[in-house]
C-alpha cells in the first residue's frame, strides 16, 4: 500500500489518510502523491471532532447510537 492506515470511498472517488496533521507529515503525503504520479483534484485537511472520535470507538455514527 502506497498509504498506510488510509481508506477509500469509490463512490466518492474519497481517499482518507490518517495524519498527525503536522507539516512535515503533510509535506511527506503530497511528496508520495508525487512520487506515484498521483493527481488530486481537492486536498482538505479535517481535524477530528466528538463524532469522529465516537465512530472510530465504536464503528456507529452519533445518529445510529440515539
Amino acid at each position: 500500500r502506497i498509504f498506510p492506515g488510509a481508506s477509500r470511498d469509490d463512490e466518492t472517488l474519497t481517499l482518507r489518510v490518517p495524519s498527525d496533521t503536522g507539516t512535515k507529515s503533510l509535506r511527506a503525503l503530497l511528496d508520495r502523491l508525487d512520487e506515484y504520479a498521483i493527481a488530486a483534484d481537492e486536498f482538505s485537511v479535517h481535524t477530528p471532532d466528538l463524532d469522529d472520535v465516537f465512530l472510530a470507538l465504536t464503528g456507529h455514527d452519533t445518529e445510529a447510537a440515539l
